[in-house]
């Protein structure tokens, strides 16, 4: 059983180096842009959009893509913007 599930992880591993690769450059973007909070929320909210669009990339050449992947990436990515959002006003 361990041997499927490495092969699986194996399979998709391009599309989760992506994700990390995006998300540590949206990240280092971000501290990057540090004294310009404006410009850091523009960095956090494409940064989101681009998980959102890869996530839901990888799920439609993998044929499982459903409104409810869609729907979860959507809200996790918002979720993300907005706690960005309320830690830069705490910061302020």
């Amino acid at each position: 059983m361990m041997y499927i599930r490495n092969l699986h992880i194996h399979d998709h591993m391009l599309y989760y180096s992506m994700m990390i690769i995006f998300q540590i450059l949206g990240f280092l973007l971000v501290y990057v842009a540090s004294p310009n909070v404006s410009l850091q929320m523009e960095i956090v909210i494409i940064n989101s959009g681009l998980y959102i669009f890869w996530a839901s990339l990888h799920h439609y050449f993998h044929h499982d893509l459903h409104p409810k992947i869609v729907l979860e990436y959507v809200l996790v990515g918002f979720l993300g913007i907005i706690m960005t959002f309320f830690l830069f006003q705490l910061g302020k």
